[in-house]
């Protein structure tokens, strides 16, 4: 069995973060857990249901060792691989690393260069949570590993992935803060439906069918917040 835990990681405690757990056993791959926040996926572990209709979900210090346990749980399974969208470093982030500088030459001319690291931005509370995994047996993966390696914190940009997914030569537009940039002067309706479009796009071309049961759509609540926790979600 193979266990990955994917964590689309505010770079402060003030935000939410997303959590995903994906489980690879003899029938296949399947989603075993999705979640808006850390809180959230830990109370789903204790198998109170997500409620996706709530105002706003709060952020949180991360824990390691609680989404290890919380995952462990849903998954039966230890987990073998951690996937995080956040900066992580074996050295102290003090700003633009040459990973970030490589990879925005790479694909800013196709809409998707870095965010910039700083000492504050993930700071602390990234340099604590690598920590807090290395401590439990998950040390960052570096050029050094290979593929098969197991029990490690993989960083990753999901963007480049997605595009490669979609065979798109451009950044797909999948983000719902970014609505208005990119269909300006379009009626929030539109708007949604081009959204929903690009995300079932996404999803249809998942390489394991079996994940998307934990990405159904849900009704239409205010402020587009259903649509917005739905592109948290994504692969």
């Amino acid at each position: 069995m193979s266990v990955i835990l994917g964590i689309d990681a505010a770079w402060t405690a003030t935000q939410p973060s997303g959590v995903a757990l994906v489980v690879s056993d003899s029938v296949g791959w399947r989603c075993a857990a999705v979640a808006p926040s850390y809180e959230a996926f830990f109370r789903f572990a204790q198998g109170i249901p997500v409620d996706w209709n709530v105002p706003q979900f709060p952020g949180s210090a991360p824990s390691a060792r609680k989404l290890l346990d919380a995952a462990c749980q849903l998954a039966k399974a230890p987990v073998g691989i951690i996937v995080i969208d956040m900066p992580v470093s074996t050295e102290p982030i003090v700003g633009r690393r040459a990973a970030d500088n490589e990879i925005s030459m790479e694909f800013g001319k196709a809409g998707c260069p870095t965010h910039s690291p700083s000492e504050k931005r993930p700071g602390l509370l990234g340099a604590t949570f690598c920590r807090e995994f290395a401590e439990a047996g998950y040390s960052i993966a570096t050029t050094s590993e290979t593929c098969s390696t197991r029990g490690r914190l993989l960083e990753v940009y999901p963007h480049p992935a997605i595009l490669a997914l979609l065979r798109c030569r451009y950044r797909v537009p999948y983000k719902v803060s970014k609505s208005r940039r990119y269909w300006p002067g379009l009626p929030a309706a539109r708007r949604t439906s081009r959204l929903i479009n690009e995300l079932i796009k996404i999803m249809g071309a998942c390489p394991f069918p079996s994940v998307l049961g934990c990405c159904q759509f849900r009704p239409l609540t205010p402020r587009y917040r259903w649509l917005a926790l739905s592109d948290t979600r994504m692969p």
